[in-house]
């Protein structure tokens, strides 16, 4: 390899010259694209890390490959507010770990392609597009990201993602107000302040948003959408250059396939560490998939169960309708070990409940699907793995309700 990282470069400016992969990018070099060519840790202002070393990426619709064969962890380190409106991000060949940080001052990326039509996009790793098994599990950020795209922001994660800054003003992921797509079998880890989404579809793999009992870090989601529809499995559909990275998805004995279910969750969604109650207020609709709420133990100095205010509107069957609930913990009197929701549970569908927390129903709820209470991977015995009706809490209009768990039975509870 030459020092400057390259063997893989050539490759790539042939791949943008030839319009194989961004269908909105005019063929030929624009200046508006550009390369990463650096083999060392670098800044993204210093022209000669860039092919052409011209500019560096900055500009609405401005397209940036950061994507050259690296020989060990490297560290891309922003040190001014950019513009982009594609970020196609990781190791060659997968091999090394290849962050991208933020200065002192904090500099952010802003995502926006221009009224072109199509959403703004962030790539690490296609399944299936050629040129693109790229990127490694490891890679992360702390760069504050707005989202300033109409259409709003694609996640192309076939590789996981993680975006670090906890409550760091400079780290907020800043929707827009805009929508945001995850798709791909990868892991988006969210643990940073996450605000100001409009409708967060989640069609394939999983996005996941750690708060770990820090109310602050409550993400602020209007509409949350698993999957694409009862029984169907994402293609790719709404990729913004216009093809299916997912080709594979959901074939038999193809080992890239890894995700069948798109999963949102929240990892430490209860208030561990104070009595101040975590309420997350976004509506939910899940066609098919998980939605996970994981709680952590209670510390000395409070806690409280996770809340949920909005509605859940259920589409898929029982057995597509995955509702994962666990609690971290070995005590029936720990009170995180309930997850407590206040909205309506309603629509077509019904739902399976998984884990070892309580799922307690203290809204009106009148889906018509079935119910089955799975305590498969419980960590105790008693009502800690069964779903409770508290309160002003009722139900109706259920399918058939079936209860299993590793030869005992869970139950229903009225409390």
């Amino acid at each position: 390899m030459r020092a400057d990282g390259r063997a893989a470069f050539g490759w790539v400016r042939a791949w943008v010259l030839a319009g194989a992969v961004f269908a909105g990018v005019a063929s030929g070099w624009s200046q508006t694209t550009n390369v990463w060519v650096l083999n060392a840790n670098g800044t993204w202002t210093t022209l000669a890390n860039w092919d052409p070393n011209t500019n560096y990426p900055d500009g609405v619709g401005a397209v940036a490959y950061v994507t050259n064969n690296i020989s060990g962890n490297r560290i891309l380190t922003l040190d001014t507010n950019v513009t982009l409106g594609t970020l196609v991000w990781g190791d060659w060949d997968r091999g090394s770990q290849w962050d991208i940080r933020t200065n002192a001052s904090g500099a952010r990326m802003t995502f926006d392609t221009g009224d072109d039509g199509r959403m703004a996009l962030l790539s690490h790793a296609s399944g299936d597009a050629a040129n693109r098994d790229i990127g490694n599990d490891s890679d992360d950020t702390d760069v504050g990201m707005t989202v300033a795209d109409a259409q709003g922001l694609y996640f192309d994660t076939f590789r996981n993602l993680v975006f670090n800054g906890r409550g760091a003003a400079s780290a907020v992921f800043d929707g827009g107000g805009h929508d945001i797509v995850k798709a791909e079998d990868g892991t988006v880890f969210m643990r940073r302040i996450v605000t100001n989404i409009n409708t967060l579809y989640v069609r394939d793999g999983e996005f996941r948003i750690d708060p770990e009992g820090d109310p602050a870090l409550l993400p602020n989601i209007s509409t949350v959408v698993v999957g694409v529809a009862s029984g169907v499995i994402d293609l790719g559909e709404m990729h913004p250059e216009g093809y299916r990275t997912n080709t594979n998805e959901g074939v038999t004995g193809v080992n890239r396939d890894r995700r069948q279910f798109p999963v949102f969750g929240l990892i430490g969604a209860a208030s561990t560490n104070t009595a101040e109650v975590m309420t997350n207020g976004f509506e939910v609709v899940i066609n098919r998939g998980m939605f996970r709420s994981y709680n952590r133990p209670a510390w000395t100095n409070g806690a409280a169960p996770a809340f949920y205010s909005g509605n859940f509107q259920l589409n898929g069957t029982a057995d597509e309708t995955i509702f994962n609930i666990e609690s971290e913990g070995n005590t029936a009197t720990n009170s995180v070990l309930s997850h407590v929701m206040l909205g309506r549970l309603f629509g077509g569908g019904g739902l399976t409940k998984w884990g070892n927390g309580e799922l307690v129903l203290a809204g009106s709820n009148d889906f018509t699907g079935d119910l089955n209470i799975n305590r498969g991977n419980d960590r105790r015995r008693g009502n800690a793995g069964g779903v409770r009706l508290e309160g002003g809490g009722r139900s109706r209009g259920w399918g058939r309700c079936t209860c299993s768990a590793m030869g005992a039975c869970s139950w229903i509870t009225l409390g």
